[in-house]
């Protein structure tokens, strides 16, 4: 547990943008079955919704990303090489696929042959100049919906991974991240 208050943590920035970045991707995974799942209106309505979270979660981790660059992020705990070395492949991944799913995304309705906007807070993301018709996306999505898939694994093995060192190791890697550090965390806390 000493080790626990040694550790750094991640800037407010950084937490603040893992965590909304975070509850969008979640929420876009609903999206997604929802909207493969549906027909009519309601298809119309979380595809759109899709595909605006999609590309607000694509925007937000170019910030994460750039943020990152400008404040890397707090040294990993000493533990097991194994677990370092997949929590490194992890990360990684994730920032992979935060960038790469939107993108294939924005490329399929790009292509389209009825495009629809993608809209967030207002703004019409422009299309990108791609061929259309289904000739032409279908491997796009079938690659965009096989790592969603992907994501949503990773998710499950980070989240497995959070709530193991909570509540087997206590070591407490979990408030690295938390939005309301303890008061001894506080001091830590920068920007």
């Amino acid at each position: 547990m000493t080790q626990s208050l040694r550790l750094e943590r991640y800037t407010r920035t950084a937490v603040v943008l893992h965590w909304l970045i975070a509850i969008l991707i979640l929420g876009n995974l609903i999206l997604a079955l929802v909207s493969a799942n549906s027909a009519g209106p309601l298809h119309r309505t979380a595809l759109d919704l899709h595909k605006s979270v999609g590309f607000s979660v694509l925007l937000l981790s170019l910030v994460r990303l750039a943020w990152r660059l400008y404040r890397p992020p707090p040294p990993m705990r000493e533990g097991k090489a194994w677990e370092r070395a997949a929590a490194e492949i992890v990360h990684v991944a994730f920032y992979f696929l935060m960038v790469l799913i939107p993108v294939l995304g924005w490329v399929v309705s790009s292509g389209a042959k009825t495009r629809h906007a993608i809209n967030v807070l207002g703004w019409h993301a422009p299309f990108l100049p791609v061929m259309s018709g289904k000739q032409f996306t279908g491997p796009f999505m079938d690659t965009h919906r096989l790592l969603g898939f992907t994501m949503a694994a990773l998710l499950i093995l980070h989240i497995g991974a959070a709530l193991k060192h909570r509540f087997l190791d206590k070591d407490g890697v979990l408030g690295r991240m938390s939005l309301w550090p303890r008061r001894s965390q506080i001091e830590q806390d920068a920007v």
